[in-house]
């Protein structure tokens, strides 16, 4: 009785001391000093902190500064923060669970000890009696007996009364726990985009194109690599397309195309061919080009803006950058871009990133090019259930802007077909 009385009263501490410790949510200014000791922990400066800080804006007269390019990383710190205490809760959970299962098994286990062992004492007594009395002492002896194995049972059922009446209570405690921490976790879910309206200073374009290239780079690099861990070699000459789905909320993952063929036109046209249609010469609304790079004649860099009326009649919009370059051999043609889809307006927050890599080789006639083209697409955003329409609209347009795009590259192909000339330029 003493150890249940230790155990409940280590259990009640513990429950205490779990809530009066730092892994609930805060909120208001709480949650605002976290996330500024949490960038302090992560080495971000204390001009950065009150750059980033909403409550200090220029009509306050507050100090603003650059710092505000380090909000974006500021806030992924605190999501893994509180991603990683949600995953302690569940394992605390887990564990305290545990625990009574094995609690459980450990005090039946040893219930089944202690009637072994009275068992083998009676078994021992009615030996010993049998050899000092004879029969005589039978009826007293079997009385005896009878009134200790009853007053052994009722103990041990008092015990495993007690014993349930403790499992039962701690279960239930830990089932209002995981209440409280649902509870918890969901309304923070439903005040995170509260964080996506804090302003935000994005960093210089040049800052962006130059990281985008340096990305194409290492793309070239992987290219023969990237070709062999899909096995495009033996592929037959089609498209494919292969898209990975989100099981949780039926959004997509990840969208593979692959475009293998050969191209009826000469090797040095059809690389000049592709040169000249990856400007997309037809994105011109708000469109910015951008010349600061190393190899400009061989770097294609811009951002776009796409504009279109929904069914409802609002006019949506999302902000692409696209980055290529191309790498050209005696034998072989490489094309690479990059390209990052920035939602705005009812679509802020929902971003998408594409690579491609493009390879043209001659064949052995010198008369025909082959064509091997792999292009990854994956969304970015947060899938809340209740911007699952949103997103589905979202990716209908980028997908209709891609189809435009690959109808404006299909024309540039007739057009070889019509004038199957010229040469390749440096």
């Amino acid at each position: 009785m003493t150890d249940s009385i230790t155990v409940d009263d280590a259990f009640i501490n513990e429950l205490v001391t779990f809530l009066d410790s730092d892994t609930l949510v805060l909120s208001g200014i709480e949650r605002s000093i976290e996330s500024n000791q949490v960038a302090l922990d992560s080495g971000y400066s204390f001009d950065v902190l009150i750059a980033s800080d909403p409550r200090f804006d220029s009509a306050s007269g507050s100090c603003c500064s650059n710092g505000n390019e380090n909000d974006a990383a500021v806030k992924t710190i605190l999501r893994e923060k509180e991603t990683k205490r949600r995953r302690i809760y569940r394992q605390k959970l887990k564990d305290e669970r545990d625990t009574l299962q094995a609690q459980v098994v450990g005090l039946t286990l040893a219930l089944d000890k202690l009637k072994q062992a009275a068992r083998d004492r009676k078994v021992m007594q009615e030996k010993a009696e049998q050899l000092m009395y004879g029969d005589k002492c039978y009826a007293g002896k079997w009385k005896t007996l009878a009134v200790w194995e009853w007053e052994s049972l009722c103990q041990a059922q008092d015990e495993q009364k007690r014993l349930q009446a403790a499992i039962t209570t701690h279960t239930k405690l830990v089932k209002d726990l995981q209440k409280v921490i649902y509870k918890r976790i969901t309304k923070t879910d439903h005040e995170s985009p509260i964080l996506s309206q804090i302003p935000t200073m994005e960093p210089p374009d040049g800052v962006i194109y130059d990281a985008y290239i340096q990305e194409l780079d290492l793309n070239y690099t992987q290219i023969d690599a990237v070709y062999r861990s899909l096995d495009i070699n033996s592929m037959a000459q089609d498209i494919t397309n292969l898209v990975k789905m989100n099981p949780a909320d039926g959004c997509m993952n990840e969208l593979l195309h692959v475009n293998k063929r050969v191209l009826p036109f000469a090797f040095l046209s059809t690389c000049q061919m592709f040169w000249n249609l990856a400007g997309l010469a037809h994105r011109q609304l708000d469109r910015v080009s951008y010349g600061d790079m190393e190899e400009p004649e061989n770097t294609i860099a811009f951002k776009f803006r796409i504009s279109t009326m929904m069914d409802t009649g609002a006019i949506v919009s999302m902000r692409k950058r696209f980055v290529a370059r191309r790498y050209f051999k005696s034998d072989r043609f490489v094309y690479i871009w990059k390209i990052f889809v920035e939602g705005e307006g009812v679509f802020k927050g929902l971003h998408s990133e594409e690579s491609g890599w493009c390879r043209l080789q001659p064949s052995a006639s010198q008369v025909s090019t082959s064509l091997e083209m792999l292009v990854r697409r994956s969304p970015m955003y947060y899938r809340r259930a209740e911007r699952k329409q949103t997103a589905k609209h979202f990716e209908d347009i980028l997908r209709g802007s891609v189809n435009e795009d690959q109808q404006i590259f299909m024309h540039g192909l007739e057009k070889l077909k019509v004038d199957n000339g010229g040469a390749f330029c440096c």
